[in-house]
């Protein structure tokens, strides 16, 4: 492997991601003994997953804008026709039969100009949300160093650690799973 493949690796491995789907929130972090360093790639790593996220929302917004166009387009397109069968109706004698047909005509066009202007209303409503550049970095919390190291010496940390390791292991030793277990299967 090469060492930018490694290195790539590693930088996986470190990388915390959690997204909770009931609040849509996002938590990046990153796993470093070195406290700037952690701070700095997650701080990237927000930029990187904003920038992202931006991006494809304006996608989406011309996406959206540009299918409102096009119906706006056939619906223009279709309007000019009735007008142009409209008008040669008016021009011809008037029975009853070109008053059906008037009528069946303008009906449709009456349509169709709604169709327009629904149109016209979703292009601006794209145009006004793509415009709007309320950035969602706002509502980020930017990772930011502590002002003093939870733990300043590694050999506290240590201890720390493996305190919480016996603990937690002597609660497991002592839990009874049978029960939990039965009661799953239920």
């Amino acid at each position: 492997a090469t060492p930018r493949l490694d290195a790539g690796r590693n930088a996986l491995a470190r990388l915390n991601v959690q997204h909770d789907r009931r609040s849509y929130t996002v938590r990046f972090g990153y796993l470093s003994k070195d406290p700037q360093k952690s701070t700095e790639m997650t701080a990237l790593l927000s930029s990187i997953y904003l920038d992202e996220l931006s991006a494809r929302k304006q996608r989406l917004l011309a996406r959206d804008a540009d299918i409102a166009r096009s119906r706006l387009l056939s619906a223009t397109a279709r309007q000019a026709q009735l007008n142009t069968a409209i008008d040669e109706v008016t021009k011809q004698s008037s029975t009853s039969d070109d008053h059906t047909i008037l009528s069946d005509l303008l009906n449709e066009k009456s349509k169709v100009i709604q169709l327009a202007n629904n149109a016209r209303t979703q292009i601006e409503e794209a145009l006004a949300r793509a415009g709007n550049n309320d950035s969602d970095a706002d509502v980020i919390t930017p990772a930011t160093l502590p002002s003093a190291p939870l733990f300043p010496d590694p050999l506290i940390f240590a201890v720390a650690l493996s305190f919480a390791s016996l603990t937690f292991g002597l609660l497991m030793a002592f839990m009874d799973f049978d029960a939990l277990i039965r009661k799953f299967r239920a």
